[in-house]
């Protein structure tokens, strides 16, 4: 098995709210370039990310700036 690291890498970590589903609250990746500004309250939309090849295949949800 590889081993993986997160050293040297930089992750935005969000709190989504999804008003068109009851407001509920999603924690998630930002993704684009980390050294950008982000605004409180900008659009976000959700990125899906398929891992079918895990051994227990997941989607992962992420987010990007509108």
């Amino acid at each position: 098995m590889r081993k993986r690291t997160l050293r040297g890498k930089v992750y935005v970590v969000v709190l989504v709210e999804i008003p068109y589903a009851g407001n509920v609250r999603m924690i998630g990746n930002l993704l684009g370039d980390p050294r950008h500004e982000i605004r409180i309250g900008a659009p976000v939309g959700a990125i899906f990310e398929p891992h079918d090849d895990a051994k227990l295949p997941y989607t992962l949800v992420q987010w990007k700036i509108r």
